[in-house]
Formats: structure tokens, C-alpha cells, sequence
């Protein structure tokens, strides 16, 4: 496998990445379908083998470069959701995705 995934400091979380991954734009032009799949099937299998997680995910290739996996909504969320009654399963099911970002295209310096 081309990335590997790093290690967190917050190594749990309350995070499933049980939504559907979404991609940035560059990353489909930037990556070989086959090293994005890897990483969504790694980070599933993390989830499978370690139980929920920390909300993000981080990605390393040889070169330095980063991908961030980052989780939308908690397993919380979803629940509270669900118990309100005031969402579809559809409108639910729209909230629950996580996203693939090249590092250098995410701030939290908004």
C-alpha cells in the first residue's frame, strides 16, 4: 500500500466512518483509483478491528504528502437523530459521509 495510515494522539472516538466516502475534486486526478480504494478499505478495516474512532484519520505516502480522512458525524449524532423524529432516513443517511482532503487543501484558519 502506497499510504499508510499514522498514528493519532486521540486514539478513540465516537466515530464509525460508516457513511459514504466522499472525495475532494484534486484527489481524483491526483491519485490511481486503486490507492484511493486502499485507503477506503483501510480505514474501514481500522474501524472493523479497533471500534470507533477518532473523527479523523490521517494518510502518509513516501514522499511526505498527507490525506485526511474526516468523519461528519458521530455514532451520537446519527442516534439522536434517529430519536428525534425529526429527520427521514433519507435526510439521515444524506448527514453520514466522511471525506478524503489532500492536507494542503484543508484550514481550520477559516
Amino acid at each position: 500500500m502506497v499510504w499508510k495510515r499514522i498514528p493519532q494522539s486521540f486514539d478513540k472516538g465516537r466515530y464509525a466512518f460508516s457513511g459514504k466516502p466522499l472525495l475532494s475534486g484534486n484527489m481524483y486526478l491526483l491519485l490511481p483509483d486503486e490507492e484511493i480504494k486502499e485507503i477506503i478499505e483501510d480505514v474501514r478495516n481500522y474501524v472493523k478491528q479497533n471500534g470507533l474512532v477518532d473523527y479523523i484519520q490521517v494518510y502518509e505516502n513516501k514522499d511526505s504528502d498527507r490525506i485526511l480522512c474526516i468523519d461528519n458525524i458521530s455514532v451520537d449524532e446519527i442516534q439522536e437523530m434517529k430519536e428525534s423524529g425529526k429527520f427521514t432516513e433519507d435526510e439521515i443517511e444524506a448527514c453520514n459521509y466522511w471525506s478524503l482532503i489532500f492536507d494542503y487543501n484543508y484550514s481550520t484558519n477559516l
